[in-house]
């Protein structure tokens, strides 16, 4: 490889090789490596770029006083790197306001001279050196600004101290031998309205699991989504509009403000819904959105909303939600992304008296209803929601923030043996270094706003905090570089926001993940994922392997085959008719399955004609997990998975209706013993310590 570009890939951040899943050694290509550094802002277009870019990108680090971003952790001493001449001296001042505007007493270093060099270099003839201070310890727990001064020179940036831990997940959900049930929302079985869950059964799932001796419910990601087939769609609850947002169709109707005196809703609610094997989401959200807007209609008129004190405290949590319902109006009104949209219709001001203006008091007022639906849940239950890994690239998030986002790169994943092509997501990353020079403004909304209604939140793909593979547009995920992310400010702001909120954290380390993802997430107390499933492959020859007492333990998740068809084998089939392996490969595969299902029932006692799943979820139960999940589906024998990776529009992913109603978990007897089971086992399993 080329030295000056191998240097600038170094200088930005980014990696150019990586050791596959066989031990190999892949280097990344030339052409992706340019992609990708002109994305972060490197000024390269070809490799005679790239020795200019490099010298420019050296000189304006070291030109630069001081970085933007520092981290105190308890007990350790907290250091700050001044890029200065070799050959500078006298004294530096580093002043620091606290989080609350508190302003400390400058603390004042009496010679740069004396400090210990990091690091050295030559500019243009001139000798510079990155020298070591020390930044006052004691300091209160929060995000807090620092301002160093030397010579004429001065940098800010933010200082991060944050707690060591994430919040124990057995303070978070009030017992420390938690457990609970997994549910899509969208797959809630209603006969009526919009034919969908809604954030009310959710709380009444809760308080079933409550009533059975359950402490939380977990489902997929509520962010808000383009549902209307007549503009964008993509229901993926994985390609949020945006991470501090609410799926509007999940609001609780009959719940809203002004419900009983709006006779439009009331007849949404009362009317028959489609209740076949999969969600419409195109006539769901039709019938919503009609129902919402003629809710806010009433709830705007003659200044109703000045009335209600709780929207006005929604709107100092939500300060840009006007925002945010401009931009769902404008897409609904055009049918089209926000990048197709002339320059000048892309402000978000307000246009009294517009289509638009009209048409966001829906949105907005579907917010407000939503916060409301999620109090009761919290109220109701211990929530436990997925945080995804990015946005859809013409989301609001993208549109408010266009420069934060690199919208012409994909997140995604490398080959391995299941997805030989690798994976691109589609999902934009968000540039590590805006991130950093925001004192991470937009990752604590997002957190804030996930961890105030949930008590666990899983951090989806969690090896992202430490490096992300980026695939530029029109290249595949072969191509893929990774990106290395500030992951000891990116820990330090999980950890803040987890203490805050009273939170605990689940990282999703499933698959190829470097040991220092794992070493972290022990260090700061995030719960890892134990799934059967996936251990069965992993540990073929002993399938069954005990959770560990820092996990959350389930049998699958929402991208695995139910229990009962992976029993059958029927992932296997779909593989071959997907095109993704032979017959005479999916032959072997069964093979393998069906010694793997024999041998998961030897190690649980089970006989061929007992219950699988009853028996594992049993033996979770008594294990030292910190949680178990049950998968309701599994309860009934669901053979139909929410969704197939690898797969958009092949097959009906995040549309599968569950088979049975809420109340089976109660009136059906074999489901509840399964679930009365679980409650003893755990309620009888000494506390790991």
């Amino acid at each position: 490889m080329n030295a000056a570009l191998a240097g600038l890939a170094e200088a930005y951040g980014i990696e150019t090789s990586y050791v596959n899943v066989l031990g190999d050694t892949v280097m990344a290509g030339d052409e992706a490596l340019l992609r990708v550094l002109a994305s972060l802002g490197a000024p390269v277009a070809t490799l005679a770029d790239v020795p200019d870019a490099l010298r420019a990108r050296r000189e304006a680090w070291w030109r630069t006083l001081a970085p933007p971003c520092v981290v105190a952790w308890p007990g350790e001493a907290v250091q700050l790197a001044l890029r200065l001449p070799a050959v500078a001296t006298g004294a530096a001042e580093v002043a620091i306001t606290l989080e609350d505007g508190t302003a400390l007493a400058p603390d004042r270093i009496g010679d740069v001279a004396a400090l210990p060099v990091l690091l050295a270099a030559t500019l243009h003839g001139e000798d510079w050196a990155a020298r070591v201070a020390r930044i006052p310890d004691g300091l209160p727990v929060g995000y807090h600004r620092f301002a160093v001064t030397f010579a004429g020179r001065r940098s800010e940036g933010t200082l991060l101290v944050p707690p060591a831990t994430v919040e124990p997940a057995g303070r978070a959900l009030g017992d420390e031998r938690a457990w609970g049930v997994f549910l899509p929302l969208y797959a809630v079985r209603k006969t009526h309205g919009a034919g969908v869950g809604d954030l009310g059964d959710l709380a009444a799932l809760g308080r079933r699991v409550k009533a059975l001796g359950g402490q939380l419910v977990g489902t997929l990601p509520l962010g808000p989504a383009f549902l209307d087939p007549a503009g964008p769609f993509e229901p993926s609850p994985y390609a949020p509009l945006s991470r501090r947002y609410w799926n509007e169709l999940y609001v609780d109707l009959g719940a809203a403000p002004g419900f009983d005196a709006c006779p439009e809703a009331q007849r949404v609610v009362e009317m028959p819904a489609d209740i076949g094997g999969l969600v419409d989401y195109g006539d769901a959200w039709y019938r919503q959105r009609y129902a919402l807007e003629a809710l806010a209609r009433r709830f705007f008129a003659a200044g109703g909303a000045d009335d209600d004190a709780g929207f006005a405290a929604f709107q100092e949590r939500c300060p840009d939600v006007w925002e945010y319902g401009r931009f769902r109006a404008k897409v609904d009104l055009t049918g089209r992304s926000w990048w197709e949209w002339p320059a000048e219709a892309r402000g978000l001001g307000p246009e009294n008296g517009s289509a638009v203006e009209e048409r966001a008091r829906a949105y907005v007022f579907g917010q407000y209803c939503a916060d409301r639906d999620l109090a009761r849940v919290a109220a109701a239950t211990s929530l436990y929601l997925d945080l995804p890994l990015g946005v859809a690239p013409d989301g609001y998030e993208t549109l408010r923030a266009p420069g934060a986002y690199a919208l012409d790169m994909s997140l995604g994943a490398p080959p391995d043996r299941l997805f030989t092509g690798g994976q691109s997501w589609g999902l934009p990353p968000l540039r590590p270094e805006g991130l950093r020079e925001g004192g991470y403004a937009r990752l604590r909304e997002m957190l804030g706003a996930q961890m105030r209604v949930a008590s666990l939140v899983r951090v989806d793909h969690v090896m992202g905090l430490h490096r992300q593979l980026w695939v530029p547009a029109g290249m595949t995920a072969k191509d893929g570089v990774y990106v290395r992310m500030p992951a000891d400010e990116l820990w330090a702001v999980l950890c803040l926001e987890s203490a805050r909120r009273g939170c605990g954290v689940v990282g999703e380390d499933l698959g190829t993940v470097p040991p220092v993802v794992r070493q972290r997430m022990a260090r700061h107390g995030a719960l890892r994922m134990h799934v059967v499933q996936y251990e069965a492959f992993e540990e073929a020859g002993r399938p069954w392997r005990e959770p560990e007492a820092g996990s959350i333990a389930c049998l699958n998740t929402h991208d695995m085959p139910p229990f009962a068809a992976f029993a059958a084998g029927e992932d296997i089939d779909d593989r071959v008719a997907l095109g993704l392996i032979d017959e005479a490969q999916a032959e072997e595969e069964r093979a393998a399955r069906r010694g793997i299902v024999a041998k998961l029932g030897e190690a649980l006692g089970v006989g061929p004609d007992e219950s699988l799943v009853a028996a594992a979820l049993e033996r979770l139960a008594a294990s030292p997990a910190a949680v178990v999940l049950v998968n309701v589906e599994d309860l009934w024998g669901e053979r139909r998975p929410q969704n197939v990776p690898g797969t958009w529009r092949e097959r009906p992913n995040w549309r599968s209706r569950a088979a049975h109603g809420l109340a089976t978990l109660e009136e059906d007897e074999a489901v509840r013993r399964v679930l009365e089971a679980v409650a003893a086992r755990r309620a009888a399993t000494p506390l790991a310590r």
